[in-house]
């Protein structure tokens, strides 16, 4: 994608359109192994060159800057972002961006520690049909876990991981799986927790998702202290 943009900018015939999808398929790249500041700086770029009159590529674009916004903790700057894909997405009828919109919208109430507020979104989102459970609401059985709703948290991530596998979307099977080890240990299932944790560690050391390998390996760690395995944990 470097060599591509870097051809575009030196003269070769392209349209803004092809600009702004190399843009975007940067952004997706560098989102797939955690780098957030220059997959938001990739996002941004490509919305600037994105033709106006492109509402639903628009609004696909609006959401992954948002994703970037979010893991980077600016939840202000989300809010608006997601508001307007929301927006674009019901415009177009695009059920399943309107679904991904609020997932986001249910990750900034989460953010903020409005649990109830979030899990409320996240309902409103799987009731929609075509809801894919990867982007936003790949997060949502951590939403549950955090509420306190173990059974429904496991239940959620089993649906979860298998739409994550069949995604293609490295990224949101690595999530998918660490919500999943972490619903399996607050239900009592050790040892299927230390084999869902040992798939996710691996895949996302392959990938070479140090960031997400990191957050997975801490959240591989908790669960130990609670059957005395000090020196694992």
């Amino acid at each position: 994608y470097e060599l591509a943009l870097q051809a575009l900018s030196h003269g070769a015939p392209a349209t803004d359109d092809l600009r702004a999808d190399l843009h975007a398929k940067r952004g997706d790249a560098l989102a797939s192994v955690g780098n957030w500041p220059a997959a938001k700086v990739a996002f941004e770029a490509a919305i600037q060159a994105l033709d106006l009159r492109r509402s639903e590529r628009r609004a696909e674009l609006l959401l992954k800057l948002a994703m970037s916004h979010f893991w980077l903790l600016d939840i202000l700057a989300l809010r608006p972002l997601v508001t307007e894909a929301l927006g674009l997405a019901e415009q177009v009828g695009r059920q399943d961006l309107a679904a991904e919109a609020l997932g986001w919208l249910g990750r900034a109430e989460q953010a903020d520690g409005n649990l109830e507020a979030a899990l409320e979104m996240d309902r409103r989102a799987f009731a929609l049909p075509g809801v894919i459970t990867t982007g936003a609401l790949v997060h949502a059985p951590l939403t549950l876990y955090m509420a306190g709703k173990l059974p429904s948290a496991l239940q959620l991530a089993r649906k979860v991981v298998d739409g994550a596998r069949t995604s293609g979307e490295s990224s949101a099977l690595i999530y998918a799986l660490t919500h999943y080890g972490l619903a399996l240990a607050a239900n009592g299932q050790y040892r299927d927790a230390a084999a869902t944790f040992d798939e996710v560690r691996k895949f996302a050391r392959s990938c070479g998702a140090f960031p997400l390998l990191a957050r997975a390996t801490a959240m591989s760690a908790g669960w130990r202290l609670d059957v005395f395995d000090f020196q694992t944990a």
